[in-house]
């Protein structure tokens, strides 16, 4: 008589994993309710959790949270991840962009087309601690960007950290991108301003 060869007994059965890793991935579930704890997200994707009779100290317990965590991991490859943020347009701005798509399209209507054309933004990483809402969802970019997995607001991390830079306790890596047809360009710089907006300068 010795140990059992198979190993210990998982906490949770495959299909369990299986349903929940299939909760997170229907659409109709709100951002929130992603968000939640594993004990949970567990028994709102309808699995029954198994318990456990102990006697230091006496009790029943159910499955501890990192065991569901690890084995959803394992299975469904089920991740607790940063939030995408997206910021919510007002109905003006959406109409703008999408006025300028028609208005541009008919004049570029192939790829050849946009061979002139770059693109460019600027982004700004806070360097240190910021609070950002957590979701459970499948690895993947697939569905790091699907719509249900999206954090839209009205304020985006980015306006936080432009308060806070304009407040000076947040300090910013500001980098503006170029993307061309073919051909991208990353330009950090820095910025003589406090809003941490490039400067323009006419070059003869």
């Amino acid at each position: 008589i010795g140990p059992d060869p198979r190993g210990r007994k998982r906490a949770l059965i495959r299909s369990d994993t299986a349903a929940i890793g299939n909760y997170l991935d229907d659409p109709s579930i709100p951002l929130d309710n992603r968000g939640k704890p594993w004990l949970d997200i567990a028994e709102d994707a309808g699995i029954t959790l198994p318990t456990t009779i102990h006697f230091k100290p006496p009790g029943v317990r159910t499955v501890n949270p990192f065991t569901i965590r690890k084995q959803c991991k394992d299975d469904e490859e089920v991740i607790n991840a940063k939030c995408e943020e997206e910021k919510e347009l007002t109905p003006a701005q959406a109409r703008n962009r999408t006025d300028w798509v028609n208005d541009e399209y008919p004049k570029r209507p192939t790829d050849d087309d946009w061979k002139d054309i770059t693109f460019y933004d600027e982004f700004h990483f806070g360097l240190g601690p910021q609070v950002t809402k957590r979701v459970k969802r499948k690895r993947g970019g697939g569905r790091r960007y699907a719509k249900q997995n999206v954090h839209r607001k009205k304020v985006t991390a980015k306006d936080t950290k432009a308060k806070a830079r304009e407040e000076e306790h947040l300090k910013l890596l500001n980098i503006g991108v170029a993307i061309g047809f073919n051909w991208r360009l990353v330009l950090p710089y820095t910025v003589p301003n406090s809003v941490g907006k490039m400067t323009t300068k006419k070059m003869d």
